[in-house]
């Protein structure tokens, strides 16, 4: 991690989520994340192939455990660090979730799944 004052992270975390609700109202998908310090903007162009293996690992993980909460390209943050990501899949115990958060806490997060192209 970067070596911010905890009030430059949150405005480093501010200016992310002014992107991410700008974002929102594109007509197309943008992904808003910090790392290290840094915004992410990405703009996002899922494929079949894609979607369909995101889909297929979420079905093995549901019949596998009952109890989880999977969930897609859904906002994921740590309140400590101001990290913020976006995964393909996260599963975390159901009774962890949140209807009411922006985000989900990564720190209930028991697992992060990120789908990418061969190469």
């Amino acid at each position: 991690m970067s070596d911010f004052t905890p009030e430059q992270m949150r405005r480093m975390h501010d200016f992310a989520e002014q992107l991410a609700e700008l974002a929102e109202r594109q007509e197309d998908q943008w992904k808003v994340e910090t790392t290290g310090g840094q915004i992410f903007l990405t703009m996002m162009s899922p494929t079949a192939p894609h979607g369909l293996n995101v889909m297929r690992l979420r079905r093995q993980i549901e019949a596998q455990t009952l109890d989880a909460a999977t969930l897609s390209a859904t906002n994921m943050g740590d309140p400590v660090t101001g990290l913020t990501k976006i995964p393909d899949l996260l599963v975390m115990a159901e009774e962890d979730t949140d209807d009411t958060a922006k985000a989900v806490n990564s720190r209930d997060v028991q697992m992060v799944l990120e789908v990418v192209a061969r190469r």
